[in-house]
């Protein structure tokens, strides 16, 4: 083991200061990089009251009076868009996004932004909000 040290050390050496300065910058970088808040730092953890927007969802529903076929097309459209707008928040803020019920304390809640952006999607014509 040692003589693979020396070895090394000799090899450090025998580098011109150039290299060595051009090495130890890349680490420092590397170093700035990973500790300055980038895409590598812990997701923060967010709630979401799910139960309460699949609930008001299902009581807008109900006063539509549907056929059972066109009502499952909503309820397919609605899971699918909920999932889309769930996953596109946590891409976005970086977050791990929970149930309301599954958090007790030290979460920020985010219904009020997912009632908003599936709003926003439902008031869009249909060709622009199926992109």
């Amino acid at each position: 083991m040692s003589d693979y040290l020396s070895k090394l050390k000799e090899f450090f050496i025998s580098l011109p200061n150039g290299l060595l300065v051009i090495g130890i910058s890349i680490v420092l970088w590397i170093l700035i990089f990973v500790f300055s808040g980038n895409s590598f730092t812990k997701p923060s953890i967010a709630t979401v009251d799910i139960t309460g927007i699949v609930q008001q969802f299902v009581q807008s529903q109900a006063k539509l009076n549907l056929p059972s076929s066109e009502l499952q097309k909503h309820v397919n459209a609605f899971g699918h868009q909920l999932e889309i707008t769930l996953q596109a928040l946590s891409d976005e803020k970086h977050l791990v996004i929970m149930p309301q019920e599954a958090v007790l304390a030290g979460s920020m809640d985010l219904t009020s932004l997912i009632k908003q952006r599936l709003q926003d999607v439902q008031e869009m014509p249909p060709s622009l909000s199926s992109r």
